[in-house]
């Protein structure tokens, strides 16, 4: 049975997907059929709804604590009884190492794309709202790996009952539902009497 804030957290993981629906929906997104880039537009706000509703899913599901007691199991099994931390802290080390360097060279990527999306409203949107997910993906897994460090750092309380799992989770949500209601109140793009379609918000 999934606790409250579960309950609370898929509801609002929902909201932004419904967000992220409008946005690929909106008039902006709807302006050419022929590949252009209001094809990858709407591609990508349509993605990012079915992530959100497959956040919402595992949240009700709890599929991160499943996940977790697995990998638990598993390195108890590897290890013998009274030794399992000894390999615990390998593995998860390893596990540290390569969301580190996931994390690295998406950052990397993702700047380069900031610097050649200056002046694109609708690609800095877009751009923001995936560096928010990339960073809810990382949580995800830091929380499953589940160091005693990280553990602490997520869930002990920052400022009385606040903890930083809940800034990072929230505030990427809602850096999403945003991003996806600014895409969505974009103006559309006018056509002059030259037949040249020119934009307010470059697409």
């Amino acid at each position: 049975m999934p606790s409250l804030l579960s309950l609370l957290a898929a509801g609002f993981y929902v909201i932004v997907a419904c967000a992220c629906i409008l946005a690929a929906r909106s008039k902006s997104a709807r302006l050419s059929s022929d590949g252009s880039p209001q094809r990858r537009h709407r591609v990508f706000w349509f993605w990012l709804a079915a992530a959100f509703f497959a956040f919402a899913i595992m949240r009700v599901l709890a599929v991160e604590d499943a996940a977790r007691d697995i990998l638990r199991a598993l390195i108890a099994q590897e290890g013998q009884e009274g030794r399992t931390w000894e390999w615990r802290r390998p593995v998860q080390a390893g596990l540290v190492l390569l969301v580190s360097a996931g994390g690295l060279g998406a950052a990397a990527y993702l700047a380069k794309r900031w610097r050649d999306a200056r002046g694109d409203l609708l690609a800095v949107v877009r751009l923001a709202a995936a560096m928010a997910v990339a960073a809810m993906l990382v949580l995800m897994l830091v929380r499953i790996i589940s160091l005693h460090f990280t553990d602490w750092l997520l869930f002990a309380g920052l400022i009385g009952p606040v903890r930083l799992n809940w800034i990072i989770d929230l505030g990427a949500g809602v850096t999403v539902l945003v991003c996806a209601l600014i895409s969505a109140k974009a103006r559309p793009a006018q056509t002059r009497s030259t037949g040249r379609s020119v934009s307010n918000y470059r697409q």
